[in-house]
């Protein structure tokens, strides 16, 4: 059973982790090297569901082959394909 995430760690963590896309290309390697390795809570369940999803972020979105520009929509001028 996944431990329940308070939602004080979930406004943090995960939304910076996932806040990502609206950077420009050229600041996400930058804020992932600050977000990669989530701070500790002190409640072993929600630490590593925090690094679970860190791993899924650098498996998934840094790791990829497609470049943050791709996926980032910072600098989009097209059409608004995340809302």
């Amino acid at each position: 059973m996944v431990a329940q995430v308070p939602k004080r760690f979930k406004s943090t963590v995960e939304q910076e982790q996932l806040a990502m896309a609206a950077l420009s290309a050229f600041a996400v390697p930058f804020a992932w090297e600050w977000l990669r390795s989530p701070p500790s809570t002190g409640l072993p369940d929600v630490d590593a569901n925090a690094w679970m999803l860190s791993q899924y972020m650098e498996r998934t979105w840094i790791a990829w082959d497609v470049a943050p520009v791709l996926w980032t929509y910072f600098d989009n001028v097209g059409p608004r394909t995340t809302a």
